[in-house]
């Protein structure tokens, strides 16, 4: 007697989260070279929240963020087949993020409040959801007056600042998106707390 099978669901074949973040980005990285293009799906669900956070870090609005993390992808996906072995996935993304949020800053050259949708917490933020901002500063209540200071810091103290104090990379992965040695790395970014304290000390934070 036959028995009538359950048709699948379209996202049986589609991994959950703690599956997707098993899945070692060597093995993803390899079976797209090897051509098979649809696994580029995996990387994206699996970096999509980290370049939309570091772009809105940058551009401090949800549809530039959105433009920017679009474009990144979009890079990514052309240069994926020259990504050297044994390199780390998620610097490779925060490297094109950094380099495209700065080029998106330099041909709009507009100042826009960043506001952050967080159903979960019934409100709205200034700056994505994993850190408020520097180690001086994290409740919510200052959030906006930290989007202000690190948006107005030049480069490349912004972006030492974003990737060590807001991202939490070690000085070494901070060294190897800036292209520094590690003790310059370590340098910028106290440079860069410095000119923080400072522009918050002066705004009375």
């Amino acid at each position: 007697m036959m028995t009538e099978r359950t048709p699948a669901s379209p996202s049986a074949a589609f991994p959950g989260v703690e599956e997707l973040l098993s899945i070692r980005d060597e093995q993803l990285v390899r079976r797209f070279q090897a051509g098979e293009g649809r696994v580029f799906r995996l990387i994206y669900e699996k970096f999509r929240n980290q370049v939309f956070r570091v772009a809105g870090y940058y551009l401090r609005n949800q549809a530039d963020a959105e433009d920017v993390t679009q474009e990144v992808f979009l890079k990514g996906f052309a240069q994926l087949s020259r990504f050297q072995a044994g390199a780390n996935l998620s610097l490779w993304f925060h490297r094109i993020t950094v380099s495209t949020s700065i080029d998106a800053l330099r041909k709009r050259k507009r100042r826009a409040r960043w506001v952050w949708d967080d159903p979960a917490r019934g409100g709205s933020r200034v700056i994505p959801p994993r850190e408020t901002g520097p180690r001086e500063a994290r409740s919510d209540e200052v959030s906006l007056e930290v989007a202000e200071i690190v948006s107005r810091l030049a480069e490349p103290w912004r972006t030492a600042l974003v990737l060590r104090d807001l991202e939490g990379l070690e000085y070494e992965q901070v060294a190897a998106v800036l292209g520094d040695p590690v003790a310059t790395a370590r340098w910028r970014v106290f440079e860069a707390r410095k000119k923080f304290k400072g522009e918050w000390l002066r705004q009375g934070g």
